[in-house]
């Protein structure tokens, strides 16, 4: 699908410039979410249909990040994603971060250590490829558009030989609906053990969002979210940075940019804008606009 295109599937008020804070659903996953509610109001239909938007979802999401669908994991939450492998470190383990990616990876190896990515602020903008690391996790609500209970996990068969699924329930199972009853719980194999009973309205969303997405192709996301956010920062006589998100400091910058309609973040008293699919020139001059003015 061609961007101009894709941009007809969002219906957003003028100057949504928060995306780092959640993202806008695309009118398919809005769509898609409403038929369900209705369903689920009404009472006609089971929950299988609400089910397989997961497994499209883990599908549509390990296509996203260049990895086998059999080493995603589904959740809710990205601490939740996180725990079993923090529950997984011995005693004395050190623990590094912020330095850069290559480097940290290159280390790692090295040494036999673990790589950890929370991509929750890259998948859905960034290209991303999961396989350069052990371990990658993303919440699906802000870049990828999804609602709020949806998240993922790329778990390495090197990562998986070290965890222990400290919050298996029957949804991990090898047999899900064999596994209702209690014990023994055979767990599925690959990242699948490490699954969470899946939020199924959050996940019918996110997955019309990743098909879309998938659907666009990344690279078109990155240079659309990028020539916006590079425009922002040029106007505000700031060099560009490459990231569809950014941060200058502009002296009553909350109350302009409210007074102009624009919805932005204010972090550590200064702004951060993120620009996505369904951000326009106009958004953007309207806040470049109202923080020069």
């Amino acid at each position: 699908m061609n961007l101009a295109r894709a941009q007809t599937l969002w219906d957003p008020d003028p100057g949504w410039l928060n995306t780092a804070s959640y993202g806008l659903p695309p009118r398919p996953a809005f769509d898609d979410l409403q038929r369900a509610l209705s369903d689920w109001r009404a009472g006609r239909t089971d929950w299988t249909p609400w089910d397989a938007a997961t497994d499209r979802a883990r599908a549509a999401f390990a296509t996203l990040v260049g990895v086998d669908t059999h080493d995603v994991a589904v959740g809710a939450t990205v601490s939740q994603m996180l725990s079993p492998l923090a529950a997984a470190l011995p005693p004395g383990t050190r623990v590094l971060v912020a330095a850069p990616a290559d480097d940290i990876i290159a280390a790692a190896r090295a040494h036999d250590a673990l790589t950890v990515v929370d991509a929750t602020q890259a998948c859905g903008w960034l290209p991303v490829d999961a396989t350069h690391v052990d371990m990658l996790v993303c919440a699906a609500y802000k870049w990828l558009m999804a609602p709020r209970g949806a998240a993922y996990a790329y778990l390495s068969p090197r990562a998986r030989e070290r965890m222990r699924p400290i919050a298996a329930n029957w949804y991990a199972g090898a047999d899900p609906g064999g596994s209702y009853y209690g014990p023994p719980l055979r767990l599925a194999e690959g990242a699948r053990a490490f699954d969470l009973s899946p939020a199924w309205f959050s996940q019918i969303g996110a997955a019309a969002a990743l098909d879309l997405l998938n659907q666009i192709g990344i690279p078109a996301v990155h240079a659309h979210n990028t020539a916006l956010a590079d425009r922002f920062l040029t106007a505000l006589d700031q060099p560009p940075t490459g990231s569809a998100i950014v941060t200058v400091d502009v002296p009553g910058a909350h109350e302009r940019l409210r007074a102009a309609g624009i919805r932005a973040a204010i972090r550590a008293g200064k702004v951060r804008a993120s620009f996505h699919l369904y951000t326009t020139v106009d958004d953007v001059d309207r806040a470049t606009e109202a923080l020069t003015s």
